[in-house]
């Protein structure tokens, strides 16, 4: 997916980050270096000739909640250990297959990638009295995010079905925020990132009706 979009004439920067599992992985850790890599590109542009006022950021499943969520850093509460004082501004975002709402998957979302649990260790386990984790983790509680949103859905998807994607958005635009669900037929899962599967050049275009 990267590389197709290099040659289609776009600079991509492909981040990587402590995961569940990793050391220092999950709350903050996970959100902190997701954060630091957008940020970093101010260093970059002057060597690379990067325009600052034409980024869009994208992911994938577990990467397009991530994307989601770095489109809202300006919105995060001023208690949080998220927050920095300048984020880099972007113009928009396009999630394929993510996992817009973290609350909303864990009470219904299939168990295909381990259930509750899993977004548990992301952000750790709710409790009664203790830190609300989805209020600066989870795009619906940040919303709205003054940009532009699209959240493209395989309607086969088993992993990540659209109807999360569906509800985010509708919840999106009823709180003043410009969200558009695609739901892609006869698509599952991974074609969302396949540049040679049937959906691939339909969602190339969404980056750059994003960034024209």
């Amino acid at each position: 997916m990267a590389a197709d979009l290099r040659e289609r004439g776009y600079v991509v920067w492909n981040v990587e980050y402590r995961r569940i599992g990793h050391p220092g992985g999950g709350y903050p850790g996970t959100f902190q270096d997701i954060a630091a890599s957008v940020d970093h590109l101010r260093a970059l542009a002057p060597r690379y000739g990067l325009d600052l006022r034409r980024v869009a950021v994208s992911g994938h499943s577990a990467g397009g909640h991530m994307a989601l969520w770095t489109a809202a850093r300006t919105r995060l509460p001023n208690d949080s250990a998220l927050r920095v004082a300048d984020p880099l501004s972007v113009r928009g975002v396009v999630s394929l297959a993510g996992i817009a709402d973290l609350k909303a998957y864990r009470e219904t979302g299939p168990d295909a990638c381990g259930g509750p649990s899993t977004i548990d260790s992301l952000v750790g386990e709710p409790m009664v009295g203790g830190r609300d984790v989805y209020a600066d983790t989870s795009p619906p509680a940040l919303a709205p995010l003054g940009l532009r949103q699209i959240i493209v859905s395989g309607a086969l998807d088993p992993i990540v079905p659209p109807r999360f994607g569906a509800d985010y958005a509708a919840t999106a635009a009823t709180r003043g925020g410009r969200a558009v669900h695609v739901e892609i037929r006869g698509t599952g899962h991974f074609e969302l990132i396949d540049p040679t599967s049937a959906a691939w050049p339909g969602i190339a275009r969404t980056y750059a009706d994003l960034l024209r």
